[in-house]
Formats: C-alpha cells, structure tokens, sequence
C-alpha cells in the first residue's frame, strides 16, 4: 500500500499507510522525515523480544508489543513499522502509535519528550508535568477555554541545542489537535461526553478535538509546572525548584525514561535537560484534591509566569 496518508505531527511531516485521524492533514509536502507502514514483525519480535516485558532494543531499533493492539518497531527516527493483531481496534493501535511509538522516534532524532501537557501564554510555552492523573490534560483544556491556545497534550516534544556548550532557550514544538480527557473532567470544563467519541472501545477517556484552540508554530519554553495533587493542601501553592532538583524531575518525567539509557543517550539527555535547566524556570505545583481548583490554578500560573519572564528571575534558583 502507498504511503498516501500525509500528515504534520511534532514538526515532522509523516506519510503513513494508516489513516490517522488526530493529526492535521496535508496535500503534499517533500521528502517525508518519517513513513509509518505496515509490515509483519513477529520473527523480529521472537528475536528480540520476551515473553516477560512488553518492550526490546536491539541495534538502535525500538520493539514494542502491545496486546491486543500491534507489534511495533521504531528504527531511526524516521520509520514505524505497524504489524496489527487481527482484529485490533484502530483507534486502540494510534493511541500507542501517536504517543509511546513517537516518544521514541523522537529520543532517536535527539527530541526530548515529556510527559505532560503544554499551553501558549504571551507567545512562550508552559508546560504541565506530572504522574498519570495528576491533572495534566484537563489544566490545559482550563486553559484553552481561557483562551490560550493548546500546544500538545501527553508527549511534549523539546528541542534544546546543547552543541559545544552553547545553550539556546529550548522550544516546545506542537504535536496535535486533540487532547484526551477522563469523563470526571468533561462537566467541569463545560463539556459533555455524549458528543464525543472514547479514544478507544469502552474506555470513559474522550478524544477532544482542539482545532480551533491549537497553536501550529513551535514557541520558546519558558517554564515548567510540576503538578502534585495533595490531601494536605488547603489551596494552590507554586514555589521554584532548585537547580539540583530539576535534573531527577526532568529525568523522571522523561516519556517512557527507560529507554533513554537503552539507546545510549544518558550523556545526551543530561547536556538537554542543563540546557532547560538552565534557560527554564521550574516550579512545582501543589493543589488540593477536596476540591476542583481549576481556575485558581490558572490564574496563579498566569501570575506567575508574568512576573517571572517581567523580572526575568526564577532561572538561576
């Protein structure tokens, strides 16, 4: 099959045999920097692969096997090899395509990845970080419907120059047009389930299209949120992060970290994140989880990120 399927998705043009829907189309376009097909990897998974984890390295190759979903294989940075289990629901495959498949491809092609979500404030993008429910993806739609404009939700692709020393303000380039919400988040925002499609099967997870909310063009990063959901806090705290704790919060927020020391680029993400270290300000967020604290939470981020860029502080904490 042709790879007739053309697409921009985290600054990259994509040709693809799968049809895929969340990213935003285009007519034509040059050489691809990366082709998606679909091929049979089940020797190369007997090869590489084992029975007690769902992933393997071999040669700078990336395998991933997903039950109920595809054999996957991510080799250069600029190929995904697809082999779908018969029956697979399709949106189920693209939602580990469009997120652990390409947090690899972007390791190999020197992208950091992070887990979270990022929102356009004044021209510079903020990002949110934090464990799976921490609320990453419904503080960005609180923001959206703020009117700021949504960069990437789950895989937060950065690039940040760190050749021969020179460190240059890393940007956060814009993945695509949908987020992923849990129903429990739709009624706060002012949505409803009822007219959105789950990302897959039965799940209560919507996908929520954001075209009209999206920022296309790559801004510079200039700040961070650590999310951390708190029985004890009483209201929404933001303090700075040290210069000696950023390097394990970057590292532990890295999407899928593991792989990082498999592909040999340890000396790698340590030059990335002094380079966002360094040119970033970080803060962690505390909020309580009594209540839902959405829109003080976007306000005190507002705040924050104003006087912090107005008086140009924060970075050398």
């Amino acid at each position: 099959m042709a790879l007739s399927n053309r697409y921009i998705g985290f600054g990259l043009q994509i040709w693809s045999e799968l049809t895929l829907p969340e990213l935003v189309k285009i007519r034509q376009g040059e050489e691809p920097d990366v082709r998606i097909e679909i091929g049979d990897l089940k020797r190369k998974w007997e090869e590489c692969g084992s029975p007690m984890t769902y992933f393997a390295v071999k040669d700078g190759e990336v395998f991933f096997n997903i039950p109920n979903a595809a054999l996957f294989r991510i080799d250069n940075g600029n190929r995904i090899t697809v082999s779908p289990e018969a029956g697979a629901d399709e949106a189920f495959i693209r939602l580990y395509l469009l997120g652990l498949c390409m947090s690899a491809l972007l390791l190999q092609r020197g992208v950091l990845p992070l887990h979270g979500s990022a929102v356009v404030v004044d021209g510079l993008a903020f990002a949110f970080l934090g464990n799976s429910g921490s609320g990453k993806s419904t503080l960005a739609a609180a923001f959206t419907r703020c009117g700021f404009r949504l960069l990437s939700d789950d895989v937060i692709a950065i690039s940040a120059s760190c050749e021969n020393n020179e460190r240059s303000t890393p940007v956060a380039i814009p993945s695509f047009p949908y987020q992923k919400l849990w129903n429990a988040s739709l009624e706060p925002l002012g949505l409803s389930g009822s007219a959105l499609s789950p990302i897959y099967g039965e799940t209560t997870k919507y996908a929520v299209p954001a075209s009209n909310v999206y920022s296309a063009a790559a801004v510079p990063l200039s700040g961070l949120f650590e999310l951390l959901p708190s029985e004890d806090a009483q209201k929404v705290d933001i303090a700075p992060v040290s210069r000696l704790e950023r390097f394990p919060l970057l590292g532990h927020h890295t999407f899928r970290n593991f792989l990082v020391p498999l592909l040999d680029l340890g000396d790698w993400h340590f030059r990335v994140s002094a380079s966002i270290a360094a040119k970033t300000d970080i803060y962690r967020l505390r909020r309580p989880t009594n209540r839902f604290a959405l829109n003080e939470m976007v306000d005190r981020i507002v705040e924050t990120a104003r006087v912090f860029n107005a008086g140009g502080m924060g970075r050398s904490e």
